[in-house]
C-alpha cells in the first residue's frame, strides 16, 4: 500500500497531531454533560464542541485553535484570558477572578471565573497543548447561589477535557 509522507508545508500537522484527532479525543460524556456537537475545520486549524446536561443547568463550549506561526502559545493564552476578563467586566459582572488550575494528570490551566447574578458561574479556562490553544468555557447555573460545588463541576470538566487531549 502506498503512503505519501505529509508535505513539509502541512499546516494541519502540528506536533504529530492533526485537527480532526481532537474531535476523536473528546469524551462523549463528562460528569453528566453529553457531547452535543463537534465541528472541525482542518484548513483553519479549528475545532468547536458543545456539551450540555439533561437539566440544562450546566453546559460547556470548547474551542481548539492553531496558534499562529511566530506567536508564543503562553502569550496567546494570556492575551485571550485578558480579553475575556475585560469583556465580562464590561458586560457588568461584579465578580471576575483569575486563577490557575492543575488537572489530575498535571496539565497547567489558567482560568478566569465570572459570577453573574450570584447564580451563574462562567469560567473561561485555557491551556496550550499539542501546538494549539485549548479554550474551555463551562457554565453552571446554581439553584440558589454559586457555591463550591459549581467550582468543582467546572474544575472536573476542564480537567477531564485537557487530560483527554493530553492522552492523544
Amino acid at each position: 500500500m502506498w503512503s505519501a509522507a505529509p508535505a513539509a508545508d502541512d499546516a494541519d500537522l502540528i506536533e504529530g497531531v492533526r485537527t480532526n484527532q481532537f474531535m476523536n479525543a473528546l469524551p462523549q460524556d463528562v460528569d453528566g454533560l453529553q457531547l452535543k456537537s463537534v465541528r472541525t475545520d482542518p484548513k483553519q486549524g479549528k475545532v468547536t464542541a458543545e456539551y450540555i446536561d439533561a437539566n440544562k443547568t450546566r453546559k460547556a463550549q470548547i474551542l481548539v485553535i492553531r496558534i499562529p506561526k511566530g506567536v508564543d502559545g503562553d502569550t496567546h493564552r494570556d492575551k485571550t484570558l485578558s480579553n475575556f476578563a475585560a469583556f465580562i467586566k464590561k458586560e457588568g459582572s461584579p465578580y471576575v477572578e483569575r486563577r490557575n488550575y492543575e488537572s489530575p494528570s498535571g496539565v497547567e490551566v489558567s482560568c478566569v471565573d465570572a459570577m453573574q447574578n450570584k447564580k451563574l458561574l462562567h469560567s473561561f479556562c485555557s491551556t496550550v497543548q499539542k501546538g494549539r490553544l485549548i479554550s474551555i468555557q463551562p457554565l453552571t447555573v446554581a439553584p440558589e447561589k454559586v457555591d463550591a460545588r459549581a467550582y468543582e463541576y467546572s474544575n472536573a470538566f476542564v480537567g477531564k477535557i485537557v487530560d483527554s487531549v493530553e492522552k492523544m
